[in-house]
C-alpha cells in the first residue's frame, strides 16, 4: 500500500457516516437481522453475551432498508462507532450533551460508556475543563491549649495599609497589626512582639506568600521550635480560618470608613468581636483566651454588685461603730485575757505580737501563748499584787515524786519577774516573785465593807 492510499484512506476516515456504510456493515449483525427478520427469538440462556443487549430488545428492533433501528434510532455496527463518537464530539460537547444528541440518532450496546471515554481521551476538553466537585470538609483538629496552634495571612491593601492577621484557632482570639511593610523582617518583628506576650505557639499555618517561604522566615521558626504548615498553592480554604477573617476585616473597616482614623476604628472591631460569643465556639474569645470578658461600655447597663455591696459593708460599719471603740495592743502591754476555760473570766497576760488588724498572740504564763481577738483582750493599768501572772503549777497527790512542771517552776518566775521588771520598774514588783513559786491565795473578789443591820431591827 503506497502513500497515495494511505492518504486517501485517511480522507475517508473523516467523512461523515452515511446510511450506505450502515446497510454494508450491519451484515455483520446477521444473527440479529435474523431473528428480527423471522421473529423468533431464541431464550436468554441461549443467546451469545454480545448479542444480549438485541435479545431485551426484540420488541422494538426493526429493519429499514437493510439497516438496522431501535425505535427512531441507527444501531450502528462495531466497525464504524469511532467515527460516530468522533462525529458527536465535532464541536467539543460535555458528557451530558453529547450523550443528548446520541440519544436522537444511534445507538449501540454501551454507548454512554464510551461516550464517556471520548470525553476524557479529548486532551483539548481535559485542558479547560472546570474544578471537581470540592472534597469533603476536613476541619482542623481543634487543639487543646490556647496558644498551641496560630493561623497567619495578610490582607489588604486597603486605605493605604497592609494588616497582618494572627488567629489563635483554640479560642479564636484575633490579632491584627497594621503593617507599612510586608517583608520578611518586618513580619517576623510582628511575630516576635506577639510570642514575647503570649508564649511561643508549637504550629503556625500560613498560605505560600514570599514572606513566609523565605529561608530567613525558616531559620526563625526553626530557631524558636515551631513547626510550619503552609497550604496547597491557590487553594484559599486550606487556610480558612485566617481567610475567613480577611473578609469580616475588611467588611467592618469599609462599613466605618470615615468616621474615626484607621488605628481607632481596628481597635473599636478587636474589642467588640473579642467580647462577643463565637459561633463556633459559642464562648467569646476573650473568655476562653483570658478567662475572663473584657470590660466595655456596655458593661455600665448592668447593676454595679460590687458598688452595692461596699456601700452594705459602709452602712454596717457605720452602725457598728456607734456602740464600739478603737482599742489597740502594742508588744509587751498588760492585759487581761478573756479565759474560756470555765475558771476566771479574764486572767492576767503579756501581748507577744500583732498578727492582724484586730488579732493579737498573747502570753497568759503557765497557760502557754493564746490568739485572742481585740474584743477579748482588756488594756490594764499598774500591776497590782492581786493580778499577777503567775504560772500554774499541778500539783501532785504524792509529795514524795515532784511534778517535771516544778523542777523549773522558779525558773520561770524569775525570768516572769524580769519581764514584768522591764515594763514596770522595780518599784511596783512584788519581791516574793522571786525565788521558789508561792502557793496561789485566794483572791477576793467582793468589796470589804461593815455590814450594819437594819435600824428598824435595833431597840428603841
Amino acid at each position: 500500500m503506497d502513500t497515495v492510499d494511505v492518504f486517501y484512506a485517511a480522507q475517508v476516515a473523516t467523512l461523515p457516516v452515511s446510511s450506505a456504510e450502515i446497510r454494508r456493515d450491519t451484515l455483520t449483525l446477521s444473527p440479529v437481522l435474523d431473528m428480527v427478520s423471522t421473529g423468533w427469538f431464541r431464550k436468554s440462556k441461549e443467546v451469545p453475551t454480545d448479542l444480549l443487549p438485541f435479545v431485551t430488545r426484540r420488541h422494538e428492533l426493526t429493519v429499514i432498508q437493510g439497516c438496522l433501528m431501535w425505535g427512531n434510532r441507527v444501531v450502528v455496527p462495531a466497525k464504524l462507532r469511532y467515527r460516530v463518537l468522533a462525529d458527536l464530539h465535532m464541536s467539543h460537547p460535555r458528557v451530558v450533551r453529547m450523550k443528548h444528541l446520541a440519544r436522537s440518532y444511534v445507538w449501540w450496546p454501551g454507548i454512554d460508556g464510551q461516550i464517556e471515554s471520548q470525553f476524557k481521551s479529548c486532551q483539548s476538553c481535559q485542558r479547560i475543563q472546570n474544578a471537581p466537585c470540592p472534597a469533603p470538609l476536613h476541619p482542623w483538629i481543634w487543639p487543646a491549649h490556647y496558644w498551641e496552634r496560630i493561623h497567619v495571612d495578610f490582607a489588604g491593601p486597603f486605605e493605604g495599609h497592609m494588616y497582618l492577621i494572627v488567629l489563635n484557632t483554640h479560642s479564636k482570639w484575633l490579632e491584627v497589626s497594621i503593617m507599612d511593610s510586608t517583608t520578611t523582617s518586618k513580619t517576623i518583628q510582628v511575630l516576635r512582639g506577639l510570642f514575647s506576650h503570649y508564649g511561643v505557639p508549637n504550629i503556625i499555618v500560613s498560605d505560600n506568600g514570599p514572606q513566609f517561604c523565605a529561608e530567613e522566615f525558616s531559620l526563625f521558626l526553626k530557631a524558636n521550635g515551631v513547626q510550619h504548615i503552609r497550604s496547597a498553592p491557590y487553594h484559599p480554604s486550606s487556610n480558612g480560618q485566617a481567610e475567613r477573617f480577611v473578609q469580616t476585616i475588611k467588611h467592618d473597616l469599609k462599613a466605618s470608613r470615615g468616621s474615626a482614623p484607621i488605628q481607632q476604628r481596628l481597635d473599636g472591631f478587636l474589642l467588640t468581636y473579642r467580647n462577643t460569643p463565637h459561633a463556633t465556639t459559642k464562648e467569646p474569645p476573650a473568655m476562653l483566651f483570658l478567662n475572663r470578658k473584657l470590660r466595655t461600655q456596655l458593661d455600665l447597663l448592668k447593676p454595679n454588685l460590687a458598688k452595692i455591696m461596699r456601700q452594705s459593708q459602709d452602712v454596717q460599719q457605720l452602725r457598728h461603730q456607734e456602740h464600739s471603740k478603737l482599742r489597740e495592743f502594742r508588744a509587751g502591754d498588760f492585759v487581761l485575757v478573756r479565759d474560756y476555760r470555765k475558771r476566771d473570766k479574764w486572767i492576767p497576760g503579756v501581748v507577744m505580737s500583732r498578727t492582724g488588724p484586730v488579732s493579737y498572740i498573747v502570753t497568759v504564763g503557765g497557760a502557754g501563748t493564746w490568739k485572742r481577738h481585740v474584743d477579748q483582750l482588756l488594756k490594764q493599768g499598774t500591776q497590782s499584787s492581786e493580778m499577777q501572772m503567775e504560772p500554774e503549777i499541778p500539783v501532785c497527790s504524792d509529795n514524795s515524786q515532784a511534778h517535771p512542771l516544778q523542777e523549773n517552776a522558779g525558773e520561770k518566775a524569775d525570768n516572769l519577774v524580769d519581764v514584768i521588771t522591764d515594763k514596770l520598774g522595780t518599784g511596783n514588783i512584788d519581791k516574793s516573785l522571786s525565788g521558789t513559786v508561792q502557793t496561789r491565795e485566794a483572791i477576793k473578789h467582793y468589796p470589804t465593807r461593815l455590814t450594819k443591820p437594819a435600824d428598824h431591827y435595833q431597840a428603841s
